[in-house]
């Protein structure tokens, strides 16, 4: 008499089989997620510090580049203003010339962050966000930032605070950079700060420490980060 499975053990088996697929799929699925930001944002990384490097030959270093208009109050309350130039003008003057893009918005007003920043959308489907950050007040300037997008498409949602950009999540939606032309610090960097909470929106560049977590861990999503895929 030959041996074989009845339909109660087969139904049994493949309940088994989709209890443990339902388990681990997430998992799986998140972790694949991670993998494709990953190489998105380290991508972005060497191809926007490239371009820096690469204008710099053309256009003598970073330091004495025109760079946009900053207005700003000191201590005493006095308005200051530095630089000549729309960051969209500085744009096309030092990026543009190195960059394939896809589409570029000319005007890009980020509500609380910055007023005639520029927006554009790589060939590979990411884009980028730029702009003087005026948001948060300064008594000694406003860095200029960039906000890195693995998928393009946010970059139509976000404009003017809507509904769609106060769920962005910072550090999955959306990565924040800084543009440095110092002495001590020039190009592409991560900001020098250690929060990264997975924050909603977009209102003063919320959780700025995230490109910094995943640098520091050899450009890998570490294990303890605190968004979720």
């Amino acid at each position: 008499m030959k041996k074989a499975f009845t339909l109660a053990e087969v139904l049994i088996t493949l309940g088994i089989i989709g209890i443990v697929a339902a388990m681990t799929l997430p998992a799986i699925t998140g972790h694949y997620r991670k993998k494709i930001v990953e190489v998105k944002l380290k991508r972005f990384y060497s191809t926007f510090s490239n371009i820096l490097m690469r204008s710099e030959v053309d256009n003598e270093t970073m330091q004495f580049w025109e760079w946009p208009l900053d207005t700003y109050k000191d201590d005493e309350g006095n308005i200051i203003q530095n630089g000549s130039i729309s960051d969209y003008d500085w744009f096309l003057k030092y990026i543009k010339p190195y960059l394939n893009t896809q589409d570029v918005k000319t005007s890009f007003h980020l509500y609380c962050v910055w007023y005639d920043g520029f927006a554009i959308k790589f060939t590979d489907g990411t884009g980028v966000t730029c702009g003087i950050y005026e948001g948060g007040g300064s008594t000694k300037g406003h860095p200029f930032m960039c906000m890195f997008f693995p998928n393009a498409n946010h970059i139509d949602d976000m404009q003017d605070n809507t509904v769609t950009a106060q769920n962005l999540v910072s550090g999955k939606d959306y990565f924040i950079f800084e543009v440095a032309h110092s002495n001590k610090k020039k190009g592409l960097i991560a900001p020098d700060s250690n929060e990264c909470t997975g924050q909603k929106g977009t209102r003063y560049l919320p959780s700025q420490g995230c490109v910094k977590k995943i640098m520091s861990n050899n450009w890998e999503i570490p294990e303890d980060y605190p968004v979720q895929f």
